[in-house]
């Protein structure tokens, strides 16, 4: 009695045992475990895809984009909001999972979402599924699903992005006096006219071209031309140079270069190039565009265009500053 006791003590361990680990591995799943909760704790969140990654920092309660532009706060609400709002459509079956998942490691977008700088939930987010009824998604490499945000977005896909211009501000200048501690201004093509203009607890300093300190200017004027900073946006992204006319333009067409460090020593760097325009005006053909400028932000690939009203006032050369 006592060894078929045992026996049957030993099958029901071995069943429950095994009970455990099937429901370990498909355990069940709800559309809680994968949407984002305590969104207004959530600091930091990096996307990966094709060995390009882009990260979205919260610093000094300002939102940037990859530590240096200045996001697109609407941009980054709808993802938060689509992704605390996710639906769960159906568990991957046991069947297919290794190979949905042997999948996604190769082709999909991860999304690594912190709280207080410690990691929260990470994601593999894969495509639409055939039915386009959502998304296929892993969670912290466990949970496996299609996933949809019911009416808020049919793709997933369409509101992540590795590109930096998906998530930008199109204002690359948008600080205030007292968030500024240094502007840089070169001409390329006239050394002299370039300056410094200092910061420095509501104290203000002009530079020349040398570095050496101007004693007399014109404070207003210097805090008129500071104030320019807070609103300097680009019109559009330029698509249509190919890469030999892109060479010649940031070899030959440079004119200015614009530096502004914020308080925090973050470089805000702008590079600025003559726009080349076979237009005819008054009847005279022009080589130059004359209401655009190019621009390149940090070295960025990128070529943008500014409206010269947009972008004329942080062009003043260093005259302008002096008292005559």
């Amino acid at each position: 009695m006592l060894k078929r006791f045992s026996l049957l003590s030993l099958v029901l361990i071995l069943a429950l045992a095994a009970w455990y680990f099937i429901n370990k591995e498909n355990s069940v799943i709800s559309s809680q475990d994968f949407v984002i909760d305590n969104i207004s704790n959530i600091d930091k969140i990096i996307f990966e895809k094709d060995n390009q990654s882009l990260k979205l920092e919260q610093v000094n309660k300002e939102w940037l984009v990859n530590d240096t532009f200045q996001l697109n706060v609407a941009t980054l609400k709808r993802f938060l909001k689509v992704f605390s709002n996710l639906n769960l459509i159906a568990p991957i079956s046991s069947n297919a999972r290794d190979t949905v998942i042997s999948y996604l490691h190769t082709s999909s977008t991860k999304i690594s979402v912190f709280a207080n700088n410690n990691l929260r939930k990470e994601y593999l987010l894969g495509d639409l599924n055939n039915s386009g009824s959502g998304n296929v998604v892993l969670l912290n490499d466990e949970k496996l699903a299609v996933v949809n945000s019911m009416i808020l977005v049919q793709d997933l896909n369409d509101i992540v992005s590795v590109n930096s211009l998906f998530w930008r501000n199109r204002m690359i200048f948008n600080k205030r006096t007292d968030q500024i501690s240094r502007i840089i201004h070169a001409n390329i093509k006239d050394t002299l006219k370039s300056y410094t203009i200092s910061v420095e607890n509501k104290n203000l300093r002009l530079y020349d071209f040398a570095n050496h300190q101007i004693k007399i200017f014109n404070e207003t004027a210097v805090e008129r031309y500071i104030s320019y900073f807070q609103n300097i946006g680009f019109e559009k992204i330029e698509n249509s140079l190919i890469y030999e006319q892109k060479d010649s333009i940031i070899k030959f067409n440079k004119l200015h270069r614009i530096v502004l460090i914020d308080k925090s020593e973050i470089s805000y760097e702008l590079d600025l190039y003559l726009k080349p325009a076979k237009i005819s005006v008054n009847g005279m053909s022009k080589e130059f565009d004359l209401n655009r400028i190019y621009g390149k932000m940090n070295n960025e690939e990128n070529m943008l265009i500014f409206e010269y009203y947009i972008i004329d006032p942080i062009l003043k050369d260093i005259d302008y500053f002096i008292e005559n």
